[in-house]
């Protein structure tokens, strides 16, 4: 009885110790390269708002871009060397264009400022997607 109560907490033990092992670099670029690719689409439903948009709509799409990006800092944190600086600043200054928007004149305006931001964040996400997943 207490040879089996044994085997299965060293069983456990075991499997508990193995879930903790550090994930690869190789897992982690994998993971990085994946979120990157769902930053992109979840980016693309920014992209596709139109002066038709809702606020809802915008906020929705948004929300999905951010959680996105947060997925990507979180991977790029794993794999280490993965400098996402230009990317975050690109996030952060089109945030800050669109909470800029009811200081714009006119909807021309500010959909000229968001295509402006969101042009940023499409070049600096290409130069970190091209770092960081070659051949992908």
């Amino acid at each position: 009885m207490f040879g089996k109560k044994f085997a299965v907490l060293f069983g456990i033990m075991i499997l508990l110790l193995a879930a903790c092992q550090p994930v690869s670099i190789e897992a982690a670029k994998t993971q990085l390269c994946t979120d990157l690719v769902a930053f992109q689409a979840a980016l693309g439903a920014v992209q596709a708002l139109t002066p038709e948009s809702t606020v809802a709509d915008a906020e929705a799409a948004l929300d999905l871009a951010a959680d996105a990006w947060d997925d990507v800092v979180n991977s790029a944190e794993v794999v280490q060397d993965a400098n996402y600086d230009s990317v975050d600043q690109a996030m952060e200054d089109l945030d800050d264009a669109l909470r800029d928007i009811d200081e714009a004149g006119s909807l021309e305006e500010a959909s000229a400022i968001i295509q402006t931001q969101l042009e940023n964040v499409s070049s600096a996400y290409d130069e970190f997607y091209l770092s960081q997943c070659p051949g992908m």
